[in-house]
């Protein structure tokens, strides 16, 4: 770990307007041109800062499992393996297990940063749903059981932090998880800026290496805004840069399940739509326009699964029981005009 020299300047933002002096300058430039829009850079600074205030002391503190997207060539997986890895001892590639391919997972909990970059072949709902449920277990949790090959299982104590790069072109932005109201405390979604005039020097690791402490000592110096803290489990508020989010909001199930209720609501001049799963499977059933070979795959429990799901992601869909029915409301005005009445956290 990368121990502390004497403090340089106490803002960045202060340093940018005498960069000549500042004693980690292409770090300065890096950052302050990484991400898009600014506005994520306090968010990222005071969940690095919680981090590594923490390995310091000895003993980490929970946060957010953080994801970075962006065009290729903008320093992602340079991020992840280079910065963070010598600011926390090394990295380690956890694409297996979280991807589900690999079960055993002793060999991870050796390292503080869980890498991920751009290569998880999600190719279906199923790994999609079990890479989201663990990412948001490796979050939310503290104490993990540890599988090693012809070991009995063990409980273990880590709070290090699982670490996704991956590119904004269809196919890897599937990489990004659900993001309903149970996972959107849990992980940050950070949009890279397009750098085209940022270059990468080729001895670019040794700069690093030289730079870190300098940089290290001034985010330690740095006070995190206001704006940018949250409760005492994270200690920093999540952000989701907005396309992101919609990103994710579309590359899960339940999206797909939302066009076809957008295709059976088309049309309709009722404000609300109320009924029982069971009521909506067999509307669209008998719908006119076709819809019955499409929904022939969702039974009724899928269709109650896919507006629970749907109704977590901030879609204007509420539920209420009545004695042993559960009954579903949908504002149809507003999920045709693409609303939602939950907060996203920016």
């Amino acid at each position: 770990m990368v121990k502390n020299p004497s403090a340089p300047e106490n803002n960045l933002r202060e340093s940018a307007s005498i960069c000549g002096s500042s004693p980690f300058p292409w770090l300065h430039d890096y950052f302050a041109g990484y991400f898009d829009p600014p506005e994520q850079l306090d968010y990222f600074y005071a969940w690095l800062k919680r981090w590594y205030e923490s390995a310091l002391e000895g003993r980490m503190r929970p946060g957010q499992a953080s994801f970075f997207a962006g065009v290729p060539n903008t320093g992602k997986t340079l991020l992840s393996n280079v910065i963070f890895s010598r600011i926390f001892g090394g990295h380690i590639d956890a694409s297996s297990f979280l991807s589900g391919e690999d079960g055993f997972n002793s060999h991870l909990f050796t390292s503080a940063v869980w890498a991920v970059d751009d290569v998880v072949p999600l190719t279906d709902n199923k790994s999609h749903l079990k890479f989201s449920a663990l990412i948001k277990k490796m979050a939310a949790n503290r104490t993990f059981s540890v599988r090693e090959k012809y070991r009995v299982d063990k409980l273990i104590e880590w709070n290090g932090r699982v670490v996704v790069t991956c590119n904004t072109d269809p196919e890897s932005i599937r990489i990004l998880p659900d993001v309903d109201l149970s996972n959107r405390d849990k992980i940050n979604l950070f949009r890279i800026a397009e750098h085209d005039t940022f270059t990468f020097p080729r001895d670019v690791e040794s700069i690093i290496a030289a730079e870190l402490p300098f940089f290290l000592r001034w985010l330690l110096d740095w006070q995190p805004p206001d704006k940018v803290l949250g409760d005492s489990r994270y200690g920093v508020k999540t952000y989701c840069e907005d396309s992101l989010f919609e990103a994710a909001r579309h590359s899960s199930s339940a999206y797909s399940f939302l066009e076809v209720l957008l295709k059976f609501f088309e049309g309709q001049v009722e404000e609300f739509w109320v009924g029982s799963a069971t009521d909506l499977l067999t509307a669209m059933n008998n719908d006119q326009d076709g819809l019955a070979c499409i929904v022939s795959k969702y039974t009724t429990r899928q269709v109650g699964r896919e507006l629970s799901k749907l109704s977590s992601q901030g879609y204007p869909i509420t539920q209420e029981r009545y004695e042993f029915k559960r009954v579903w409301k949908i504002n149809i005005k507003s999920i045709m005009k693409g609303g939602a009445f939950n907060e996203v956290y920016s």
